[in-house]
């Protein structure tokens, strides 16, 4: 992780006046059952950090289509409780990281420049970041056993990333 704020400031800039962000490291993975106004307000916050966002639909796929299709490229019903349901919603992720959110969480950041910085130096791993319940891991490799450590705890945290209610 570097110390050097000239240097954290510097990445920033580079991924801020890029105009995108770079792909390959986050896929927000929003996980929602069927309430479209909670999953638009959820994919606008995740978008502004991730690369890309996959919505997993369990119930409502149209209407949840209808309230996210210009804000996420992809939207996909599965049941993400059911056996196979995390294979299913990470099928084709190649981010290194994952980051998954509820439907109606929204994500608080200071500088998301300085976030993604932090996060392309730490390792592939379970990640932990604050949630109204404590910390958890919230991010994880794009693999179901990296999928298995969400809401546990890790030794790696994203000081910086809040999820809130």
């Amino acid at each position: 992780l570097e110390t050097d704020y000239a240097a954290v400031l510097s990445r920033a800039g580079r991924h801020y006046t890029r105009g995108t962000r770079p792909s390959g490291l986050l896929t927000a993975l929003v996980l929602c059952d069927g309430d479209p106004a909670a999953v638009r307000a959820t994919v606008a916050s995740a978008a502004v950090i991730a690369d890309r966002v996959r919505v997993v639909e369990r119930a409502g796929l149209p209407l949840t289509e209808l309230a996210a299709a210009d804000r996420t490229e992809e939207i996909i019903a599965a049941d993400w409780q059911a056996d196979g349901g995390v294979e299913a919603a990470l099928e084709g992720v190649a981010d290194r990281h994952v980051l998954v959110c509820l439907s109606g969480e929204r994500l608080e950041f200071d500088d998301w420049g300085r976030i993604r910085a932090r996060l392309e130096a730490l390792p592939p791993g379970p990640i932990e970041v604050s949630t109204p319940s404590g910390p958890e891991v919230r991010i994880h490799p794009p693999e179901p056993d990296g999928a298995a450590a969400v809401g546990s705890r890790s030794e790696t945290r994203l000081d910086g990333l809040r999820v809130i209610r």
